[in-house]
């Protein structure tokens, strides 16, 4: 039998979580700690991504194309296959805040280009589908990641990067089994 929490548990419970809050609240908008501990981690998790991006090319002989670049104060990765494209963004506009910035992973209908390729878009590509993580402290003060606004689970870095993976080859597959229609420009 669960016994129910004391009051006393539930009061130092509760002083924890809002010491939390303030915690985030301050680091996320404290430019050294941006710098240093959240851009690192983001860029681990841009670079891991990359290299399950690689092992996809060599180890499953898939036919995709992918890289990451700087973008802004974050970063922007894509990984393609035929016509299809998974957009993963880290698009932070300031280099002092991200308390409203998310990971967003888009896929997309189209061919979309890295900056560094200096390929045109004459338009905007359709998006098919769209998920986010939202950064969040864990008690250790470490870089976590919610998905969605779903608060019931916080996410490392290799478990983001594993729903990515997922996100990509499931766009792969419906590409193949012609779920997704040839986008009708170039």
């Amino acid at each position: 039998m669960v016994e129910k929490p004391s009051p006393v548990v539930i009061a130092k419970r509760l002083r924890e979580e809002a010491a939390l809050r303030a915690d985030q609240e301050k680091l996320f908008r404290d430019q050294a700690w941006i710098q240093g501990a959240a851009k690192k981690s983001i860029e681990a998790l841009m670079q891991c991504l990359m290299s399950e991006a690689e092992k996809l090319k060599t180890e499953a002989e898939l036919q995709i194309n992918f890289g990451y670049e700087p973008h802004y104060a974050g970063f922007r990765a894509v990984m393609r296959y035929g016509w299809v494209t998974l957009e993963v963004l880290w698009n932070q506009h300031y280099i002092n805040v991200i308390d409203e910035v998310r990971l967003e992973c888009k896929e997309y209908n189209a061919i979309v280009p890295l900056d560094r390729e200096r390929r045109m878009m004459f338009r905007e590509p359709d998006v098919i589908r769209r998920k986010s993580y939202k950064p969040v402290l864990n008690l250790a003060r470490e870089l976590r990641w919610l998905e969605g606004d779903k608060p019931s689970q916080m996410l490392s870095n290799e478990e983001v990067i594993g729903r990515i993976v997922d996100q990509f080859l499931d766009l792969i597959d419906r590409l193949n089994r012609g779920k997704i229609s040839r986008p009708d420009w170039p």
